[in-house]
């Protein structure tokens, strides 16, 4: 099974340090600070633009790689949760938008409530706070 690449901040400003020219795995992993195994079983399944030569080695375009990434975390980063009404509420375990079970509401101050219950597909606890607090 592959992980999705994790790539925060510090990664995205190493990402710069990448010139137009072929790399290694293991240089652009040594460069990351990530280990080459991580590279391999998570950026390339991942669809990091890599090619492979005649003899079998992986090369990597340190620019099409660090364009590749930005997208990446920028497409992940945008992915839409959709609006959710007032009973549905994100589970953490499906990751998705649940209709909430055994429906909880406590306000938390005058603006707002804390919406809480159970998820009906894992079972698990989901919260989320709504609009509406006492009145």
């Amino acid at each position: 099974m592959t992980h999705a690449p994790r790539l925060n901040s510090d990664k995205l400003f190493r990402l710069s340090r990448l010139l137009d020219m072929q790399y290694k795995p293991g240089e652009i992993a040594s460069e990351l600070g990530i280990s080459v195994d991580t590279f391999t079983r998570s950026y390339i399944p991942a669809g990091a633009p890599v090619t492979v030569d005649l003899k079998g080695k992986i090369w990597v375009n340190g620019l099409a790689f660090a364009t590749w990434a930005r997208d990446y975390l920028a497409s992940r980063k945008n992915k839409a949760r959709g609006k959710m009404l007032p009973g549905e509420a994100f589970c953490f375990r499906c990751r998705k938008v649940i209709e909430i079970q055994k429906l909880k509401r406590k306000p938390a101050n005058r603006y707002s409530c804390l919406v809480s219950g159970s998820c009906p597909v894992c079972g698990g606890k989901v919260a989320r706070f709504d609009k509406g607090g006492e009145k």
